[in-house]
């Protein structure tokens, strides 16, 4: 197998772990029409279900409020509960090294929506004992135009 037909490989593979559990994110607003703003994935840990996407889609609530699209279900899902955002420490978001959020899933979230387990986004290269790495790669809805 040359380098070209690992990488397409490679890509399938990941496309058929990971796919389940990514799922746009839409803004609703006063016009009631979805808007796309972004992407997140669910993952579970410890039999816990968690939601994760960008700090800077989260922003976005205050212009309406959010729902998740999963294939699994009819109507879009509403998030209840708190998004935790990292704060940036600076003074805007498009500065911000982490622009990250998560969110633990209630039973109801968690039971309609396909987590990936955590083993597919750990990596064991951190030399720090008790400490895990995940990774967690996306693409700004901004970029994609």
């Amino acid at each position: 197998m040359n380098g070209i037909e690992l990488a397409k490989l490679k890509l399938s593979n990941a496309l058929n772990i990971f796919s389940k559990a990514i799922f746009p994110v839409y803004l609703f607003n006063e016009s009631r029409m979805p808007i796309f703003i972004g992407t997140c994935f669910a993952f579970e840990y410890k039999g816990r279900g968690y939601l994760v996407t960008a700090a800077h889609v989260l922003d976005q609530c205050k212009h309406g409020s959010l729902k998740i699209a999963s294939t699994s279900q009819e109507e879009m899902i509403g998030v209840e509960g708190f998004w935790h955002i990292v704060d940036p420490k600076v003074q805007s978001r498009e500065v911000d090294p982490f622009d990250f959020a998560w969110h633990q899933l209630s039973e109801k979230e968690m039971a309609s929506l396909p987590t990936l387990a955590t083993d597919l986004l750990e990596n064991d290269y951190s030399s720090v004992v008790g400490t895990r790495i995940l990774t967690a790669i996306g693409f700004p809805v901004s970029k994609n135009k």
